[in-house]
């Protein structure tokens, strides 16, 4: 059985990915999936530390098995040779316009992209456009995903219908897929410095609605 990929990416920085990756990764093992994360960002190894530090301090909670992979040039056959050994890979890419990320896309199930409803984040758009309309010219299975991130409470139903509006402009074979929406939150930060995802916090510690949030990004991720 050959594994979904699923694909984090988006070449603006700080666009939320890894905290998408690693919730994704968090609510697919909760599922009882057999899910390995896979972080193909070589410089800053975000997800790769997010999940040591998971281990070291929450040994109880679900394992998530995370490799380190980011060679474009052998990073597309390597996701594949993963993927006959787990049920679902999520891969967490770097913050350029990287062959990885083009190579990632090109063996991928689903391109998730992460944009914040601000001008530097929109004017990044049509390079990952661009980057999702070629692997999919090759890789006629791949879908995306739309992941608004980081809303601010004020603007969280009118920057997303915002942000369609322009993309159907600018980058309409993105635009038609689905959106999701995350409000800034301060419970995403606290679980991924602990190493959890924000539907494992607990207590005090937890926000029913990031975790509803998050579950729901998951959902449509998984359609």
């Amino acid at each position: 059985m050959t594994a979904r990929i699923i694909v984090v990416g988006n070449e603006k920085g700080g666009s939320g990915k890894t905290t998408i990756a690693t919730n994704l990764a968090v609510l697919s093992a909760l599922n009882g999936i057999d899910t390995l994360l896979v972080d193909a960002d070589p410089g800053q190894k975000s997800s790769a530390l997010w999940a040591s530090h998971r281990l070291e301090g929450h040994p109880d909670y679900p394992r998530i098995s995370c490799v380190e992979r980011s060679d474009g040039r052998t990073i597309g056959p390597v996701i594949e040779d993963l993927a006959t050994r787990y049920q679902t890979l999520i891969v967490d890419t770097g913050a350029v316009d990287s062959p990885a990320l083009r190579a990632c896309a090109m063996v991928a199930d689903t391109l998730v992209v992460p944009v914040q409803p601000d001008a530097l984040d929109v004017w990044a758009l049509p390079t990952i456009a661009n980057i999702y309309d070629r692997a999919q010219q090759l890789n006629p299975k791949l879908q995306a995903r739309i992941v608004v991130n980081r809303i601010l409470h004020q603007s969280a139903e009118r920057a997303p219908a915002e942000l369609r509006e322009w993309m159907l402009q600018e980058t309409p074979t993105l635009a038609t897929h689905p959106f999701t929406t995350l409000v800034a939150r301060a419970a995403y930060g606290r679980a991924t410095g602990e190493g959890v995802g924000v539907c494992e916090l607990k207590g005090r510690e937890l926000d029913a609605k990031a975790a509803n949030e998050m579950r729901a990004v998951y959902e449509a991720i998984s359609q």
